[in-house]
């Protein structure tokens, strides 16, 4: 177990040595989850989580328009809230799935990399 987890912060920060490794793969990150719900959104499967009244009632009074590069930014940044992952949703297929993936990657990542910034993670 100490031979998997050494490998995998080896791999993540370059055994110490290159700690910015963490943010970049977590921006990596953000930006293939708004790649992803690009395409959630033309395949029309991100629906708003609080249905309008009226069908022709446009987004921004009821609930926000979505922004697919946002909304990746907010399920995948753990404590950033920027409104879209409230007003909206995944639904079909596996796009559901990919949301809770893509939540515990982001999880992962910003602690990783919070844990190199503060010394947690140290050269050895």
């Amino acid at each position: 177990m100490y031979r998997l987890r050494r490998r995998a912060f080896g791999w993540l920060l370059g055994y110490g040595y290159e700690r910015h490794r963490a943010g970049w793969l977590l921006l990596a990150t953000v930006l293939i989850a708004g790649g992803l719900f690009l395409r959630a959104e033309h395949a029309g499967a991100m629906v708003p989580n609080v249905e309008p009244p009226y069908a022709d009632e446009p987004c921004g009074q009821v609930h926000p328009c979505f922004n697919s590069w946002v909304y990746g930014a907010d399920v995948v940044l753990p404590i950033v809230d920027l409104g879209q992952d409230a007003g909206w949703r995944p639904r079909g297929g596996a796009w559901p799935h990919l949301r809770w993936l893509l939540i515990g990657i982001g999880w992962l990542l910003a602690s990783v990399f919070v844990a190199a910034f503060t010394g947690l993670v140290q050269r050895e």
